[in-house]
């Protein structure tokens, strides 16, 4: 009986030390996943920022672009009542002011157009599927219904 009793308390004590240890271990892996969790977010917290940045500082620069020239056009002797004025040369000048600078194309961007060309394509995909269903699909061919006309019919209740 002694014995069963040794045993009974090793058996407890392993399966204190046990259940302390994996609680030990249990509390570390938190608090490693918590210092993950903090340095994941500081470093999205400085990716946002130097995103933010760069995006004023392109848009100052792009605003400085794209601000429009007024150059002044020199009329000459021939530029009199009734002539057209020489517009052409100041369209010229505001398209090369005017253009947009090419944003650069990322996976994100280009997922995007893929997607929604595959939305746009939906609509036709319904269309020719319903095509090919109504031409390969039989024509039902109802029985030949007999001549009735002259006959007498009663109804009964």
């Amino acid at each position: 009986m002694q014995m069963l009793r040794d045993e009974h308390a090793l058996v407890a004590d392993y399966l204190k030390m046990d259940t302390e240890t994996k609680r030990r271990a249990y509390a570390t892996a938190d608090q490693e996943a918590a210092a993950l969790k903090v340095a994941a977010l500081e470093q999205s917290r400085l990716r946002v920022a130097q995103a933010e940045s760069l995006a004023k500082t392109e848009r100052k620069s792009a605003t400085a672009k794209t601000a429009i020239r007024i150059e002044p056009v020199a009329l000459t002797v021939a530029a009199r009542a009734g002539e057209p004025l020489p517009l052409a040369q100041l369209a010229q000048v505001a398209n090369e002011n005017t253009a947009a600078p090419r944003v650069e194309e990322g996976p994100v961007r280009s997922r995007f157009r893929e997607f929604v060309s595959d939305v746009r394509r939906v609509p036709g995909w319904f269309a020719s599927a319903a095509d090919w269903m109504a031409e390969s699909a039989p024509v039902p061919r109802l029985p030949h219904l007999p001549d009735l006309q002259g006959r007498q019919f009663r109804a009964e209740l």
